[in-house]
């Protein structure tokens, strides 16, 4: 099953100091150093003070997780129900793409019965087989089995859950007579292979999930196995972004004060419309750093005079304007301008 994003907050959230996040100088629950204010936010939160003592504790974590199933004691996290809205389809290789998209169609968590994939001109069908009470535990395939089945007949066989979705759990290939097999395989003319694709996608309301298939493809073809959507990659460029700017203005103060937020800097540009608030002209998207005349975000009253980082204490600035403001909370810079075209000339 594909939906990743509930068991890692869950994850998260299980593994959250009881005492909330670290502010600096708390001891480490692996190491007893002290936590550093410039920390990581997942490791403030788990109170740890390095990579090292973070993977540590994962590695602890993992342990009780396997004991705690073993013993039957273990709740799984609620799943996220699939984002799929369809009924049976077929998913097809598209002949033209949009700059940035992807090539292949999908929905929800992976095809389902009934569905068929067609990959490259060969199309795979999908079935699924509940679990046998009556067969012995030991028996190779126990459990419900997800099928893929190419058009020679030739089977690649997965696990499955009781939603007849697939899970990596991969039991093997078969020949229509029941042979195990592994690699090629013949089917109208051509060699086939099994292959297991990705793609990442986004709901529009920013429910991040993935598609999983095992498909068919011919041997020669370009079979692109991991993707990502146009909506996935913004998503995480915006998170990249959100993450950056927040670990970089507390890098600067060296702490993680009360009342800071996360966001993204372009709600702050789109929000002012593009304009730097120190000299009142616009700024050009297309720049970027290092260029003087590129974005920046500036804090109106400075981190150093006990500014927060918020939506609220942020604007857009040039880059030459916010370095000509500095930390001063009494003047404005001037505007930028004839110094900076006149630098650019004199080179």
């Amino acid at each position: 099953m594909a939906d990743e994003q509930s068991y890692w907050n869950w994850r998260d959230t299980v593994m959250k100091h009881p005492d909330g996040r670290a502010k600096g100088g708390e001891p480490c629950v692996k190491c007893g150093s002290p936590v550093p204010p410039n920390a990581h936010w997942k490791q403030r939160d788990r109170h740890v003070c390095s990579g090292r003592c973070n993977l540590n504790l994962n590695r602890q974590f993992n342990r009780l997780l396997q004991k705690a199933k073993a013993g039957g004691d273990f709740v799984p996290p609620p799943s996220t129900p699939t984002p799929r809205r369809s009924g049976p389809r077929r998913f097809a290789t598209l002949s033209t793409v949009a700059v940035g998209g992807v090539p292949y169609e999908s929905e929800g968590y992976c095809p389902l019965p009934g569905d068929e994939v067609e990959r490259h001109g060969v199309v795979t069908r999908y079935q699924f087989f509940p679990a046998n009470p009556d067969i012995p535990v030991n028996h190779m395939f126990h459990g419900s089995l997800y099928v893929a089945v190419a058009p020679s007949g030739h089977m690649d066989i997965w696990g499955a859950n009781d939603f007849g979705e697939v899970r990596r759990l991969h039991w093997g290939s078969m020949t229509p007579a029941g042979e195990m097999f592994h690699g090629e395989f013949p089917s109208e003319g051509q060699s086939l292979r099994w292959s297991y694709e990705f793609i990442s996608d986004v709901t529009p309301e920013g429910f991040e999930y993935r598609w999983e298939a095992p498909v068919a493809v011919p041997v020669a073809a370009n079979h692109i196995v991991t993707q990502w959507s146009a909506a996935y990659k913004a998503s995480s460029e915006r998170k990249h972004r959100i993450s950056t700017s927040a670990a970089r203005h507390e890098r600067r103060v060296r702490t993680n004060r009360e009342g800071s937020e996360r966001f993204d800097p372009l709600e702050v540009y789109e929000r002012d419309g593009w304009i730097c608030m120190l000299c009142g002209r616009e700024v050009n998207k297309r720049l970027t750093w290092p260029d003087a005349m590129s974005v920046s975000l500036d804090h109106i009253l400075p981190l150093v005079a006990g500014g927060l980082h918020t939506r609220a204490n942020c604007q857009p600035a040039h880059l030459i304007c916010n370095i000509r403001k500095g930390g001063r909370t009494d003047s404005k810079p001037q505007a930028p301008g004839q110094n900076v075209d006149a630098g650019r000339k004199s080179r």
